[in-house]
């Protein structure tokens, strides 16, 4: 059986400290995200975009 992408599995002491690491990332990202201050951004179904102008003189 061929080995994964990434190479053979670590042990299992160091593949359980990399779990860890990589889910303390991502409740770092996740409560990072949960302060954003979102309150003036409207819904995605809202927004519209507008076309650029090209006729704008700089």
């Amino acid at each position: 059986m061929p080995d994964a992408p990434d190479g053979p599995v670590p042990p299992e002491a160091d593949r359980d400290a990399r779990v860890a690491a990589a889910a303390e990332h991502l409740r770092s990202v996740v409560a990072l995200l949960r302060e954003l201050d979102l309150a003036d951004t409207p819904p995605t179904a809202a927004y519209r975009a507008e076309e650029a102008r090209t006729d704008a003189a700089l």
